[in-house]
């Protein structure tokens, strides 16, 4: 865990992505979205963006499956993934 810190820095995607802190703006990474900053305009989504992200999330090369015990708990599933 992180130790506390009296102050924070902390900054939305609209924040960073928008004018108020960068005046010009050469890309903006994410999923397909249109939660994208106001001054970037709609998202113009590339025919098949989807089931290209779908192919990725659901490849054998990517990811994988395993069944979790009964009683399981979030550090557990953490350590699991970690290794």
């Amino acid at each position: 865990t992180m130790q506390f810190q009296p102050q924070r820095l902390s900054a939305s995607g609209q924040e960073l992505g928008g004018d108020l802190v960068f005046g010009h703006r050469l890309g903006f990474s994410g999923t397909p979205s249109d939660l994208l900053p106001v001054e970037m305009c709609r998202c113009r989504y590339a025919r098949g963006d989807d089931g290209r992200i779908l192919k990725t999330l659901t490849s054998e090369q990517v990811a994988s499956l395993r069944l979790l015990p009964a009683g399981w708990y979030a550090r557990r599933v953490l350590d699991l993934v970690a290794c």
